[in-house]
């Protein structure tokens, strides 16, 4: 077998020839699961002998393992039901049998292979294709097993594009992304604290933005939402700002512009933060809950662009907040960091717009003070239950996440000491391998964590980003990618390219990629210098432990290969 490795194209020498005449043996029945089964066949290639069929039936995706018994440069040819699934490898040198399958199986001495096979009926047979020189056993000796897959997916690294700027708006504390003028491409909202407006830039479906209009709406704005709260299908906008009290109201006329603002008291005097706009009572309408710097107000929606009084709640807390059902009840509940405490408060919801006392749980150092993806919520290691992940202002303690355990609370925690104060984090899948990633920002560069799903992360990663005090995320190409925004705006398009392999056992012709890999299929092609010559591959591949296999025939060709989405 030889390899070139030219991006994801892989060069495959396959096996040729065709082979002959089959001379069949007796019907052996096995089990998934059920350990090695060894047996002899007679050692003359020309007549092509069998081992086999072993057959067995199963309702999930499986591996069958074939390894040599008798160190005598016996390599076997894999059928399932007739059709060809593989070779084993070559093996080392020439030797003496052993009674461990196990021990050969591990052992390149040995020929040995995994052939993966998804449900339903199967019936295996195992031909010899060579034999050593000067080999005058008059037999050989192998062994079969059938098992539940243990391939873990293959990991995928993140990768972003460089940043591309389009100036809009200033010194940006928010942003929201929609798509605001209905075309089908994804739009950004910002707010502006270093202006007195908010920013509508729209986008062109390619990753580019251009800015249709800035809203006044008064001193320091801070956060922003979108959502639709009349039901016009049309997203609405929420805004808070520093000054007045009140969150700012703007309906979405559909074209990218919006009615003039209107403001919905906090019912307290308080700087505003955060805003969120959920449905927190279960009626089907979108209500808001807006941070403030004392504290917090939530107002419900009704449905058709209205809200009732808001009613706040006081407490020392940041200009952050965060909801999500932390005790799977089904209603929604708040986490809302408070800096001066290093804590992040946790108030579950009563699914009517209330909540109940408020539970701290400590972290080492103070939470960022930015209004944007301080705390964030997400299953990060994919037990059923929302973590919580907190961004800090400190070189030492940048990132903590608290693992939730599904009652409401968060009783264990992991700190990460990334060497950075942290100004945001968000939450994403951006490889697609359905395990989230995290997001980081701080002075002006995305970082990105790559999610194991077990409570752990890949190192961080960086890329220049333009302003971090805020990050969104979106398709923003349309290529079923999260690509990142952050500031004001800088746009990271996502790169991620699923890796494809060759399976290090068996004859070189098992083709592996993960099924995280969404939109990509696999192509061929026997003369990669014509462009043209590039066809899909017929069929479709295995699925086994989070990866795609694909299996090559011993009379293939040589090919080239790769996945293009």
């Amino acid at each position: 077998m030889k390899q070139l490795q030219n991006g994801c194209r892989l060069t495959l020498i396959m096996l040729g020839g065709v082979l002959g005449n089959t001379q069949g043996y007796a019907t052996t029945a096995i089990n998934v699961g059920d350990g090695w089964h060894t047996t002899f066949m007679n050692e003359t290639v020309g007549a092509q002998d069998f081992l086999g069929p072993f057959t067995f039936t199963t309702t999930t995706n499986v591996i069958v393992k074939i390894t040599d018994l008798y160190l005598d440069y016996e390599r076997y040819y894999v059928l399932n039901s007739g059709s060809p699934i593989g070779t084993n490898s070559v093996p080392a040198r020439r030797g003496v049998s052993i009674d461990n399958p196990d021990s050969s199986f591990a052992s390149t001495l040995w020929s040995h292979g995994s052939f993966p096979l998804g449900p339903g009926s199967h019936s295996v047979r195992i031909r010899l294709l060579t034999t050593g020189p000067g080999d005058n056993s008059g037999f050989a000796y192998a062994a079969i097993r059938v098992d539940l897959p243990s391939e873990t997916p293959i990991p995928v690294p993140v990768q972003l594009s460089v940043a591309t700027n389009f100036p809009i708006g200033s010194g940006a504390s928010a942003m929201a992304v929609s798509d605001f003028n209905q075309d089908g491409f994804l739009d950004i909202a910002t707010a502006n604290s270093g202006a007195e407006d908010l920013s509508i830039a729209l986008g062109d479906g390619a990753g580019g933005f251009t800015l249709k209009t800035n809203i006044q709406i008064g001193t320091v704005p801070q956060g922003i939402a979108a959502g639709d709260f009349d039901n016009d299908s049309f997203p609405d906008l929420i805004a808070t700002r520093v000054f007045g009290s009140a969150a700012i109201i703007l309906k979405g006329l559909g074209n990218g512009t919006f009615a003039s603002p209107t403001l919905q008291p906090f019912n307290t005097s308080a700087a505003g933060g955060a805003v969120l706009m959920r449905d927190f009572n279960n009626d089907g309408k979108q209500d808001f809950v807006a941070a403030l710097n004392n504290g917090f107000t939530i107002s419900l929606g009704n449905g058709a662009g209205g809200f009732s009084n808001a009613v706040p709640r006081i407490i020392v807390a940041d200009k952050n907040i965060e909801t999500a059902d932390f005790n799977n009840d089904g209603k929604l509940d708040l986490a809302e960091p408070i800096s001066s405490s290093k804590v992040v408060a946790v108030m579950l919801g009563n699914g009517d717009g209330t909540f109940g006392t408020a539970t701290n749980f400590s972290v080492p150092s103070n939470p960022a003070t930015t209004v944007s993806g301080v705390v964030v919520a997400g299953d990060l290691d994919k037990d059923g239950n929302v973590d919580l992940a907190v961004a800090q202002q400190s070189t030492t303690n940048s990132l903590t996440v608290l693992w939730g355990n599904g009652s409401g609370g968060f009783p264990t925690k992991t700190n990460y000491n990334l060497g950075i104060s942290l100004e945001t984090v968000a939450i994403s899948d951006l490889n697609r391998d359905q395990i989230p990633d995290l997001v980081l920002g701080y002075g002006g560069v995305v970082y990105v964590m790559v999610g194991n799903g077990n409570r752990t992360f890949g190192p961080r990663v960086n890329f220049p980003g333009g302003g971090t005090g805020s990050i969104g995320i979106g398709d923003f190409n349309r290529d079923s990618l999260p690509d990142v925004a952050t500031g004001e705006i800088s746009v990271l398009l996502n790169q991620t390219f699923p890796t494809l392999q060759i399976l290090p056992s068996g004859g070189g012709a098992v083709l592996k990629w993960p099924t995280s890999a969404l939109n990509f299929q696999l192509e061929a092609t026997t003369n990669s210098a014509n462009v043209n010559s590039w066809s899909m591959v017929a069929g479709s591949p295995t699925v086994v432990g989070g990866n795609n296999f694909w299996t090559n025939t011993a009379t293939e060709a040589e090919k080239y290969y790769r996945l293009k989405r």
